[in-house]
């Protein structure tokens, strides 16, 4: 978004943005370490979440949650102003981003239970089980994610495999002359 204003000339809506940004992440993330200081509810639920219950030191993550929310901040603001400013039509876009979504969240989904199942069948105490585990999690997750987003009908995702495919069609194999060969 910020690019889009430097070509139209505005190079002063990126910095608001900028500051925006600032603002809202240092004040976000010192009232998050305050609310996870001062609630053990709050506490335990992030730990929780996260997995690190139990280890010293978690405050720090109140700091990239407070850096995410005033990400997450900055871009709403500018989103809603750059629409605003250039007219920029949202029925696509809500369209993108659903099915971005979607098959993001259903991927996400297979690859953890792949890695579930996959976890009881490998040895995932030595570094081939780990590798293999990981591999059949993401191959998993990816293929599902593409299947989703075919079936959504993702213009992105027909455009990028058709010009994946072209990529092999178009091009002839390579032969040699025996010229080439002898020397």
């Amino acid at each position: 978004i910020g690019r889009a204003y430097y070509a139209a000339g505005n190079t002063k809506k990126p910095l608001y943005f900028g500051v925006v940004n600032v603002v809202a992440s240092v004040g976000s993330a010192v009232g998050l370490v305050a609310l996870f200081h001062q609630s053990q509810f709050t506490r335990d639920f992030i730990e929780s979440i996260l997995r690190v219950g139990g280890i010293p030191g978690t405050t720090v993550l109140m700091l990239a949650l407070g850096y995410a929310c005033g990400s997450l901040l900055q871009l709403g603001v500018s989103y809603g102003t750059f629409s605003r400013d250039f007219n920029l039509p949202q029925g696509r876009l809500r369209r993108l981003s659903f099915q971005s979504f979607s098959a993001a969240t259903i991927g996400g989904a297979f690859a953890y239970l792949t890695l579930a199942i996959s976890g009881i069948y490998l040895n995932i105490n030595t570094t081939l089980g780990i590798f293999t585990q990981g591999a059949l999690g993401g191959i998993v997750g990816l293929a599902v994610s593409a299947l989703v987003l075919r079936l959504l009908q993702n213009a992105e995702f027909a455009e990028a495999l058709g010009a994946f495919m072209r990529y092999f069609q178009d091009t002839p194999p390579v032969a040699l002359e025996p010229s080439d060969i002898a020397s």
